[in-house]
């Protein structure tokens, strides 16, 4: 599935280095999505999902998004602040059409094209894997820059704090915008081969 979401977002012009905006619940493709992106050696850029207006500008904007991967639910926030962010060049939908339509050449999620064989970019542990924002206390949110070794070690800092093993099962309802989602516990499962159980959101209802 990896490869294969892959071949789709390079057919859509992902390259080596594009920062690829992401606006997603957790869910099992906001997982596969990451590792595709980082298949391709381009940058995963997360975004608040409680984000819009200014904040949502500012991240799309800062991160250099040219392509913004969103949850149906969730795009017709880009609608009004599609005047500020000229880098943005395409839109990828998950879940199905907007309610309203958008000012980009728009894809559906479901329905990139599919490849026997994706690219696969070696990239060394220095190269940018994602930027991770700060919760902007003290003014705008800040992209962290986390490297394809920093995303590996902490990786190992989690597996490793939490006697993570094969037979165990995680439940991960933190948001990809993140850091502990992608790195600290789905990559560490898959460093194990223990199992991950993907919720949207937490609900202290259902837990």
């Amino acid at each position: 599935a990896c490869a294969e979401l892959a071949a789709g977002l390079a057919a859509r012009g992902v390259q080596r280095g594009d920062r690829v905006g992401v606006l997603m619940d957790v869910s099992l493709d906001s997982v596969v999505l990451w590792f595709a992106v980082a298949r391709l050696g381009a940058v995963y850029a997360p975004v608040n999902t409680s984000y819009l207006g200014d904040f949502l500008r500012h991240q799309i904007v800062d991160s250099g998004a040219k392509l913004f991967v969103v949850d149906r639910d969730y795009a017709v926030r880009l609608n009004g602040i599609a005047d500020e962010v000229p880098a943005l060049e395409r839109v990828i939908i998950r879940g199905g059409s907007p309610e309203q339509s958008l000012p980009w050449p728009v894809a559906d999620f479901g329905e990139l094209p599919v490849e026997p064989e994706a690219p696969f970019l070696p990239v060394s542990p220095d190269d940018l894997a994602m930027l991770i924002y700060t919760s902007g206390m003290t003014g705008p949110s800040k992209g962290c820059m986390i490297s394809h070794g920093y995303a590996c070690q902490h990786m190992r800092t989690m597996r490793a704090g939490h006697l993570l093993e094969r037979h165990d099962v995680i439940h991960l309802s933190l948001p990809f915008f993140h850091l502990v989602a992608p790195c600290g516990l789905t990559l560490a499962a898959a460093e194990v081969g223990a199992q991950v159980a993907v919720i949207p959101r937490f609900s202290v209802s259902k837990f």
